[in-house]
């Protein structure tokens, strides 16, 4: 038992504890540098809004036959392209309320639009998806149509279905064949 008392005075067969860990002088520095990286990554400045009118269809008014067809509503659309997002609108049609009221919107097959331009007072551009006018005389076209040359930059609009090459040339309005009805 002596020898016992003798190994344990020796510090044998006993376990220290690990020592503390050298500080990390490096895990501050890389927390400030997230830290300014954040501060300097400044949200995006508020999108200035504009009003703009775009046209939904009453389906009251077209189930009866009666005048209009297409109601003007009020939105407020991003300034710097307010003509393409006012199409956006449309595309994204009535709101709850809107629809609540029978407005809706047609968008004849088509899943949105692309390769919007604006020239010389020619808006032109092109129906993503499916394109049909599903027998109706009535189509996105009207809508667009008369969405776009609300605005004083527009005179003319050249739609596109989605497997049409290019617009007819000049200064014309053209509705895409599979609109036709």
């Amino acid at each position: 038992m002596a020898w016992l008392l003798v190994l344990s005075l020796l510090g044998c067969g006993t376990t220290e504890p690990p020592a503390a860990p050298a500080p990390n002088k490096t895990a501050p520095a890389k927390a400030k540098q997230k830290a300014k990286t954040k501060q300097k990554a400044k949200a995006p400045a508020p999108v200035e809004m504009v009003p703009a009118t775009i046209y939904l269809v009453d389906t009251k008014a077209q189930k009866e036959g009666k005048e209009p067809v297409l109601v003007a509503v009020e939105r407020q659309v991003g300034k710097l392209a307010p003509e393409k997002n006012a199409v956006w609108n449309v595309f994204k049609g009535p709101t709850e309320e809107e629809a609540a009221k029978g407005l809706t919107s047609l968008k004849s097959g088509a899943q949105g639009f692309e390769a919007f331009t604006l020239a010389d007072g020619v808006a032109t551009l092109k129906l993503r998806g499916g394109c049909s006018s599903e027998g109706g005389a009535l189509t996105v076209y009207d809508q667009l149509h008369k969405t776009l040359t609300g605005f004083d930059t527009v005179e003319h609009v050249k739609l596109l279905g989605p497997s049409d090459a290019k617009a007819p040339e000049g200064k014309v309005d053209h509705r895409p064949d599979c609109l036709q009805p």
